[in-house]
């Protein structure tokens, strides 16, 4: 991304978040192995699915392996992240009475019962509604970018959403901004699946080989629909949401 434009997202924020991103996986796959061994601790008790992994990732976290372990800083944006992964993505069971677990603590805590699950975790499956709420969740990030950028860009929104070249990117800045939404708890639901697969997919329905992301991708891809809506070269001024900060 060129240094003469200000990013809509700033480059150390974009980085911390594809950094909680990549951990909350590999914390997944751990969590998964944790399973298979049946060596989880349960002694805890919370009724929200972000306030029980928040206290378990804080208790057991000398225990969790580097590349799945957040800094302390930001242990409650992991554990935010990590719950609208799971809840997000994923379901849990299609029975939801028949997976909770209990041990001697008897804890039957969202945290635990997903942790029964997690071996067997299937995708969730994309419903018309969720590929809607995906379309409306882009066509409210373009339109929040346009008003950064003036009058005239406003007017060209339709035709950048319109636009088949900048589908990817278009799917890929929305997402990004609604990464940094999860940090604070707050999740789309599975549209942000449908976002994900708009990019990150092959049209054919399959992951594309080796896909990975990067601040620079996502810097490219952001400045792309900035251009489409201006022709002035204007940069915008960062928007004044939550979704520049978050600690």
């Amino acid at each position: 991304m060129s240094e003469s434009k200000a990013p809509y997202f700033p480059r150390a924020v974009i980085e911390n978040a594809l950094a909680l991103h990549a951990q909350s996986y590999e914390f997944l796959l751990w969590m998964a192995e944790l399973e298979r061994r049946n060596t989880r601790d349960a002694s805890h008790q919370s009724s929200r699915l972000q306030d029980a992994s928040f206290n378990w990732i804080e208790k057991n976290y000398e225990a969790i392996p580097p590349a799945a372990r957040p800094k302390r800083a930001d242990l409650r944006a992991f554990a935010n992240l990590f719950a609208t992964y799971l809840e997000s993505s994923f379901n849990l069971d299609e029975s939801p009475g028949e997976r909770l677990y209990s041990e001697d603590a008897h804890c039957f805590c969202p945290m635990c019962s997903w942790m029964v699950a997690i071996p067997n975790l299937q995708p969730k499956k994309l419903t018309p509604f969720d590929k809607r709420r995906a379309k409306n969740l882009q066509r409210e990030f373009v339109h929040e970018l346009a008003r950064t950028l003036g009058p005239e860009a406003e007017s060209a929104c339709d035709h950048v959403l319109a636009d088949t070249n900048l589908k990817e990117d278009i799917a890929l800045a929305t997402w990004m901004g609604q990464l940094l939404r999860r940090l604070e708890g707050v999740t789309p639901g599975p549209a942000i699946l449908a976002l994900w697969r708009a990019f990150a997919w092959k049209p054919t329905g399959s992951p594309k080989k080796n896909f990975q992301l990067s601040p620079q991708r996502i810097e490219q891809s952001l400045e792309r629909v900035q251009d489409a809506l201006t022709a002035t070269g204007l940069s915008p001024s960062p928007p004044s949401s939550q979704l520049l900060h978050h600690e």
